[in-house]
């Protein structure tokens, strides 16, 4: 283990001694819930429209498609996505980008949309949130923030760890909640958000492969760095995004932290999982 330890610092001091690129930088930014009261993994409808305000001046808000295939922008380029699918997205997520002419995508947990019960339950135990106090969008809100000019993609059916089920469940939960959402939206779903995402404990290439035979074209998960040119479609990297103070976005869309992703992608699995146990 002290050697794998000596191998992720030095990517880590590696990464550090390059100074982060501006031109043809390209950012994706992954929030939950933004909603007046603390919850999991939410923000303020305030602190949102602060990270709104700072991008606005700083960067160029684009759609996911045009970020990913985007080349050469003179301006950081920024893709805002939500996972999961609260009602919350509706209420206060979208008026704040609406109003500043900003997209987004949407990556639903169709399960979670459907109130499948065993879904409800399963997510309440995760999110350590009563079932009765759980609040996922209606598909008529689904619909309004469509019209609005937001776009929608797949969370999978019910939101597990697709690195910890078998292939028939893995497929399962990807084919399954890409019907229902394209039945719903009456068109194709060809993006995917993998569940929590982060490399080795949540995604594997097994993960990338069975999103790809399921008919996705474009799949993201959560890699603290910059999208490159050579990233293949179906593993996309986003910046997870919190409760965090604008200071905090800056340094993500700014490329002061992409040393973690550096990190990150080399660290071995063993270790990932010894770090952050809550996670494996």
């Amino acid at each position: 283990m002290r050697a794998a330890v000596k191998r992720v610092a030095k990517a880590g001091v590696r990464a550090l001694s390059r100074p982060p690129a501006q031109d043809g930088r390209r950012v994706i930014l992954c929030y939950h819930s933004v909603n007046p009261s603390p919850g999991y993994l939410s923000l303020s409808p305030a602190l949102f429209d602060a990270h709104l305000d700072w991008l606005e001046r700083h960067a160029d808000v684009v759609s996911l498609g045009e970020l990913v295939a985007s080349r050469g922008a003179r301006r950081p380029q920024v893709a805002i996505t939500f996972d999961d699918g609260y009602a919350d997205n509706h209420t206060h997520a979208l008026p704040l980008l609406t109003a500043r002419g900003m997209t987004a995508t949407f990556f639903l947990t169709a399960g979670f949309l459907e109130r499948d019960q065993s879904v409800l339950a399963q997510l309440a135990d995760t999110w350590h949130t009563p079932v009765d106090e759980l609040a996922p969008l209606s598909w008529e809100q689904v619909e309004e923030m469509r019209a609005g000019g937001m776009t929608f993609g797949s969370h999978t059916w019910s939101h597990r760890n697709l690195a910890q089920i078998g292939e028939v469940e893995v497929e399962r939960e990807l084919t399954r909640s890409r019907k229902v959402l394209e039945e719903r939206l009456a068109e194709p779903v060809a993006a995917v958000a993998y569940p929590w995402g982060k490399l080795r404990r949540h995604v594997t290439e097994r993960t990338f492969a069975a999103a790809g035979q399921t008919g996705y074209r474009l799949g993201v998960f959560s890699l603290p760095r910059a999208v490159r040119d050579s990233d293949g479609p179906l593993r996309i990297p986003r910046f997870g995004v919190g409760a965090e103070p604008v200071d905090s976005l800056a340094s993500k869309v700014k490329g002061e932290i992409d040393w973690h992703g550096a990190v990150h992608e080399r660290m071995p699995g063993f270790l990932a999982r010894a770090l952050w146990p809550e996670d494996a």
